[in-house]
């Protein structure tokens, strides 16, 4: 669940996780290309 939603600097919408192991994993894989998008 983020901690925080906004709208940043120049107008883009941000969600602010806590930084934990789990989520860093996952964070990293996302920027690496890697995340998987189940379209159901």
């Amino acid at each position: 669940m983020p901690e925080e939603a906004g709208k940043g600097m120049k107008g883009d919408l941000y969600l602010k996780f806590p930084r934990t192991p789990e989520i860093e994993e996952k964070m990293s894989i996302f920027k690496q290309g890697k995340a998987i998008i189940n379209k159901d």
